[in-house]
Formats: structure tokens, sequence, C-alpha cells
């Protein structure tokens, strides 16, 4: 798989070429490499087209907080725009469920932007 990954056109570049490099090389030495974290990378590069590791690395703050600001206003209660219709669902006690597995993705996407970023430093 990871042959496969490498392969890829989009590694062509040689500024996304030191992006693949590093990310491997690094997560080999500190034994912390996960193919899933690859795919993850691949996909974030085909994706978000960085320019190389200076590009990739000063946009992932961004990247991380908004993420941030996604997981916490899907892991409150979605607001009711009639009090009436708050009040059938149960006033204060919102029995609506919470969309679980999106909150969940993004948390995993911004778990793997923290591993990447420590990777990929200097």
């Amino acid at each position: 798989m990871l042959k496969a990954i490498a392969r890829r056109a989009v590694w062509e570049n040689e500024g996304t070429q030191h992006i693949l490099v590093r990310y491997l090389t690094t997560a080999v030495d500190r034994a912390t490499y996960n193919l899933a974290d690859t795919i993850e990378l691949l996909n974030l590069v085909e994706g978000r087209k960085p320019a190389g590791i200076g590009d990739l690395l000063a946009r992932i703050p961004g990247w991380q907080e908004a993420l941030r600001q996604q997981v916490d206003v899907a892991s409150g209660s979605k607001p009711f725009f009639n009090e009436d219709i708050r009040m059938l669902h149960g006033g204060g006690r919102d029995q609506r469920g919470q969309d679980d597995v999106r909150v969940s993705t993004k948390q995993r996407e911004l778990e793997f932007l923290g591993r990447l970023q420590r990777i990929l430093m200097p």
C-alpha cells in the first residue's frame, strides 16, 4: 500500500516529495509510522495542495482551530428557533441525538494534524 501511495502523481512536485520523505523518515525513526496516517497525509496533500513542508506547517494551526470550532459546535446542542418546539423536545432536557459520527471524524482529523505537525517539525 505504501508503494501505491508513493507512486501517486501528487508527489512528483519537489515540495510535496520533501513532505513525504520527511514524514516517512521521521515516523520510522521515532517508531510512530502508521499506514492510516500515511493515507490521511496523501488525502491532505491531494486535497489542500501545500507547496512544501513550510507551507504545510504554516497552514496546520489554522486548520486545527477550524476543526476545534467545528467539534465544539457539533458537540453542543442545536438551537431551537421556536420556544414551543423547544418545549416539545423536553425544554432544557433536549432529547435530540447528536451527530457523533461527524464529531468523531473531525476529532480524528484534528488528532492527525497534531501528529503530523510533531513529525514534520524540524
